[in-house]
């Protein structure tokens, strides 16, 4: 099973156009943080996607595996083994995702890659004695009194959003250097505030598209539910619980054997017992 968010309205193309607007030339430096939340959501339902792509891929080639075994197990000792099988494909799958997903990262990050936004670098033209050259100066982010900057740190975020003239802050939700990095600094705690998503709905102009919100009494192992990272998230897959069952009935009737054989010295005992018993009687 996955994160109820997978399979939510927040990651529907409805509400990621309705956080995008529209496309004239004063959105874009005038709504610019609601394009980039926009994104945020576009990412999210992306990643939710890869998620279960990925996942049936695993499981797919896990099916074309074969359990091989020298002769005929027990019902326990089948268990242990399958167990111990199931245990450590459900441990790698994360980590073989993360690899791919960490290199991706630290080489935007090593590259110091420019977006559309200008989230991470702000561009601007030299004076006429430097003959007008495009010059680039990293975006520094002021949290809690401490300055980040994008050219050094990919962790950079901040939590006010700016529309037009207004602003606000939306608990759990932030903008980084740039869009994926604001993703995984955010969480969902907005997603499970009806307040929350009514100043985003009032933010935005979504007056009669207000999203409903996630049910924080549905099971997670994502503790607490809705301060999770969504970085931990995406590591994790989205996976909120496994199901697998076994059948050793199914093993038993493939691997059983067809006829059963005493060694010699099993039958040699027998006769040596029987003729040493005759003397005996004798």
């Amino acid at each position: 099973a996955y994160h109820q968010v997978c399979s939510s309205y927040f990651i529907s193309s409805n509400f990621i156009q309705l956080l995008w607007g529209n496309e004239s030339l004063e959105s874009y430096y005038y709504d610019v943080d609601m394009k980039i939340l926009s994104l945020h959501f576009n990412l999210l339902s992306s990643f939710c996607s890869l998620a279960k792509i990925m996942i049936e891929q695993k499981i797919e080639i896990f099916y074309s595996q074969q359990f091989i075994s020298v002769e005929l197990l027990t019902h326990h000792s089948f268990q242990i083994q399958i167990d111990s099988i199931i245990e450590n494909f459900i441990y790698q799958v994360p980590i073989n995702f993360r690899q791919i997903h960490n290199y991706i990262i630290d080489m935007f990050h090593a590259n110091q890659l420019h977006n559309l936004f200008l989230t991470n670098w702000n561009l601007h033209l030299s004076s006429p004695a430097e003959y007008y050259l495009m010059k680039t100066d990293p975006i520094t982010y002021n949290t809690t009194n401490i300055s980040c900057s994008c050219a050094a740190m990919s962790t950079c975020s901040r939590s006010i959003l700016t529309r037009y003239n207004k602003t606000v802050v939306l608990p759990g939700l932030v903008i980084g250097c740039l869009p994926i990095y604001g993703l995984r600094l955010s969480t969902l705690e907005c997603l499970y505030d009806s307040i929350c998503l009514q100043k985003l709905s009032n933010f935005s102009n979504m007056i009669y598209n207000i999203p409903s919100f996630l049910n924080i009494s549905m099971y997670s192992r994502f503790y607490p539910i809705s301060s999770v990272l969504v970085g931990t998230l995406i590591d994790e897959l989205f996976i909120e619980g496994w199901q697998h069952e076994t059948n050793y009935s199914s093993y038993f009737s493939i691997c059983a054997p067809s006829m059963c054989l005493y060694g010699g010295l099993t039958v040699g005992l027998k006769l040596f017992i029987w003729h040493s018993l005759r003397a005996c009687l004798r």
